[in-house]
């Protein structure tokens, strides 16, 4: 005697401990939600406001949304992705080995990692501006954000919280921020299914 246990209205295989369906039952539970098993859809470094956008694109090509609506769902994100704030934006990335980093005068070593470069450039920018703020430690998370060409050559912030002082000196690179955390991982699922085209558009993001 064979138990049933699962029913899904959609699935996607990548190999046999990794796909994704759409699932109706589930060892006799119903269901009507989205099963993810061995995929990473999003990383725990990834924004917080991205990572349901990733799900939802992953969902609709489950429950068979058409082409249209999937890429107008993608263009709407890409543009509330352009206007949210520094810290909505930020990847979430840990600080390690800053005392290894660091040099004198703000300076860091070759081969310094992006996220800890930024450690050192807001602790200059802190410096330089007078700014009272928390600053991101040692061993702890923090927010980190590539940043447009400014007067003080730096290339990324990591921040714990984003100090007002900064808005009228520092401006988000958000296209890059958006096609590294947004658009090359649903890319990703898009090509499984072959339909990488959804990226272009005439519904431009900049």
């Amino acid at each position: 005697m064979f138990e049933q246990e699962k029913i899904a209205l959609s699935a996607l295989f990548i190999t046999k401990k990794r796909y994704a369906t759409w699932t109706l039952l589930n060892e006799g539970e119903w269901k009507n939600d989205m099963t993810v098993t061995g995929l990473e859809v999003v990383r725990s470094d990834s924004p917080e406001i991205v990572k349901p956008m990733i799900k939802n694109v992953l969902a609709m090509i489950l429950k068979s949304y058409g082409d249209d609506d999937i890429r107008k769902y993608i263009s709407q994100c890409k543009k509330k992705l352009k206007v949210c704030k520094p810290s909505e934006i930020a990847e979430n990335k840990g600080i390690n080995k800053l005392d290894k980093y660091e040099l004198e005068n703000f300076g860091h070593r070759k081969g310094t990692p992006h996220q800890v470069k930024g450690v050192i450039s807001f602790k200059m920018l802190v410096d330089r501006l007078n700014i009272t703020t928390d600053q991101p430690m040692n061993g702890n998370k923090a927010k980190v954000v590539y940043v447009k060409n400014n007067p003080f050559n730096v290339k990324s912030l990591s921040f714990v919280t984003w100090p007002k002082e900064l808005d009228s000196v520092i401006y988000i690179d958000f296209e890059k921020m958006i096609e590294n955390n947004y658009i090359k991982k649903i890319k990703k699922i898009l090509k499984l299914v072959g339909k990488e085209n959804l990226l272009s558009n005439d519904m431009g993001l900049f």
